[in-house]
């Protein structure tokens, strides 16, 4: 079964991990605290005790409750990362990330209009976001948005030129989305680009 990137946002750079595709489809992004993408279980539990203690004796900081939703959504648990972010943003509606990370929840749960609301929020907040771009981009093809799922992942392209260059990096584009429709748009992307050829992209795709 191909894997999908999660990539949940925070105010720092870039963490990626790989997660069955029931687990999330999208892609988030965590603070640069947050736990690394191989980090096993007890380091994503440590860390989230440890963001629980901050947030007892801070708890009006958006941050540390954007981080306590990267922890939850890190072990499965949707549901407590959802109140996270909720409470991120209640805290700081202008804070992309959390808007971002709101929505890879949703787009997992396969809310797919409400995911389309969250990353437009978090695009709204911070234009030059590229992963909320690429998310964005993920769940117009899940709805079948091609042309807006492709406008989405090249402006996302144009943010970040490498932010499709990791491994099965088109596996992120959407569970919903047939082999055929995910080589269409990254070909449309590269053509634009000049960057990839052909035999490039089919081995992205794993085909």
């Amino acid at each position: 079964m191909m894997k999908r990137l999660l990539v949940l946002a925070g105010a720092g750079g870039l963490l990626l991990a790989s997660v069955a595709a029931r687990a999330a489809v999208p892609d988030a992004r965590p603070d640069e605290n947050a736990p690394a993408p191989d980090a096993g279980l007890r380091h994503v539990q440590a860390a989230l005790a440890q963001y629980r203690a901050a947030v007892a004796t801070d708890p009006t900081n958006a941050v540390l409750h954007n981080l306590l939703g990267v922890c939850h959504q890190r072990l499965g648990d949707l549901r407590d990362a959802k109140r996270e972010y909720e409470r991120a943003i209640r805290l700081d509606p202008r804070y992309a990330q959390a808007h971002n990370n709101l929505a890879t929840v949703l787009h997992a749960q396969r809310k797919y209009g409400k995911a389309v609301k969250g990353y437009r929020a978090a695009i709204q907040a911070n234009p030059a976001l590229a992963v909320t771009h690429k998310n964005l981009g993920t769940v117009l093809l899940a709805l079948d948005r091609l042309d807006e799922g492709l406008a989405a992942y090249a402006e996302a392209q144009r943010l970040d030129p490498a932010i499709f260059d990791t491994p099965n990096a088109v596996s992120v584009s959407s569970a919903a989305a047939t082999s055929a429709t995910q080589y269409f748009c990254f070909a449309k992307l590269s053509a634009r680009a000049g960057q990839l050829g052909r035999s490039d992209l089919a081995g992205k795709t794993g085909t």
